[in-house]
């Protein structure tokens, strides 16, 4: 006997809610990636908004320094011939010289003073690369990171994407049971409406029967009761028969004592 309509309609109910779970999974995947997409985006914007403040904020304050040190250096250059000019006139070359020698030796310890100063702000600025250069070793590091973090986030996504694809297979695979079931629903119904026509038959064919034997019993009883009226009326006509003998012998007993 096959599967009754009950069982297919539970079949169904049980395959449209592993359909509702699976399309509901499908959902918060999608909604997981737009999350995982978005941190991404906010973590590179975040990283390259650092990198950018810091290195123009070292290279104005860098530059600033120079521009700085350069108006100090003019005003002590200018200070110092004028110094000279003022203690020595133009007038000897006694004095010529001698200024001139001053004029050098204070160019000497300008040029001194200058150097010490360069490689006081080359040592800065030494320090200063090497902290920049420690902040982007850091910058790298966090954007080497995040760039793992992407790529673990890209794997996962890949995953999903299986998980997708093989859900999509599960999902193809259930609608193609769903269509095989209300396929096998329809010769259940077909089947159904057969059986009923069958039995409709059957029942037809009972009433007939149950006439034809309800007419055999009729008979019957009318033959049995034709056989009692025969015998009635055998006894009846012995009866009379009897009574005519009787009838008989009573007229010539009559005759005779007349």
């Amino acid at each position: 006997m096959q599967s009754q309509p009950g069982q297919l309609t539970t079949v169904q109910n049980i395959l449209k809610g592993k359909l509702g779970e699976i399309v509901i999974q499908y959902k918060e995947i999608l909604d997981t990636l737009k999350k995982v997409d978005q941190f991404i985006n906010e973590a590179e914007t975040k990283v390259m908004t650092v990198v950018t403040k810091k290195v123009t904020s070292y290279s104005l304050n860098l530059a600033s320094h120079f521009d700085l040190m350069q108006d100090k250096l003019n005003i002590c250059m200018e200070s110092m011939e004028d110094m000279v000019h003022f203690h020595y006139s133009d007038s000897n070359e006694n004095e010529k010289s001698k200024r001139s020698f001053l004029t050098q030796q204070c160019s000497s310890s300008v040029s001194y003073l200058l150097k010490q100063k360069l490689e006081t702000l080359e040592e800065k600025m030494s320090s200063l690369e090497t902290h920049v250069l420690a902040k982007e070793n850091n910058l790298s590091s966090r954007l080497y990171k995040t760039e793992a973090k992407q790529m673990l986030m890209e794997q996962i996504l890949v995953g999903n994407d299986d998980v997708v694809i093989q859900g999509k297979a599960d999902l193809s695979k259930i609608r193609q049971d769903v269509d095989r079931l209300a396929s096998q629903h329809e010769v259940w119904r077909q089947d159904l409406e057969e059986f009923k026509e069958k039995m409709a038959a059957l029942e037809i064919l009972r009433d007939a029967l149950n006439k034809v034997n309800k007419n055999v019993s009729s008979r019957r009883d009318l033959s049995k009761k034709l056989k009692e009226l025969e015998g009635d009326l055998t006894q009846v006509k012995s009866t009379v028969a009897k009574l005519d003998s009787t009838s008989t012998k009573q007229g010539k007993i009559w005759r005779y004592m007349n």
